[in-house]
């Protein structure tokens, strides 16, 4: 089991360290299921506008329990405001509503 307040707060600290508030800059966190490597990724998407968009990787989580995921995506949403891209949950739903995560 793994501790979730711990890794949302790394989450959290690193999303800091590369969200600078710039004008004409979109920023979104993306979260990939690896159900291969049994993890969770985040990455921070930026994109300034007229240039090409960059990937920097936040984290892994180390688990494949939804959730311990919906636990660390209620910590964000409530710290933060970011818009958050879902990748590779297909048919995956989160256990307190059964609703499909996207």
């Amino acid at each position: 089991m793994i501790d979730c307040h711990r890794e949302t707060a790394i989450i959290l600290d690193r999303l800091a360290d590369h969200f600078k508030k710039r004008p004409r800059t979109i920023y979104q966190l993306s979260v990939a299921w690896d159900p291969y490597e049994g993890g969770i990724n985040f990455f921070i998407l930026i994109h300034k506008l007229g240039h090409r968009q960059r990937s920097i990787p936040l984290h892994t989580v180390k688990t494949t329990e939804l959730a311990d995921f919906e636990t660390i995506m209620t910590e964000i949403k409530g710290a933060t405001q970011i818009s958050v891209v879902y990748a590779g949950f297909d048919g995956l739903r989160w256990p307190s509503s059964n609703q499909l995560i996207t």
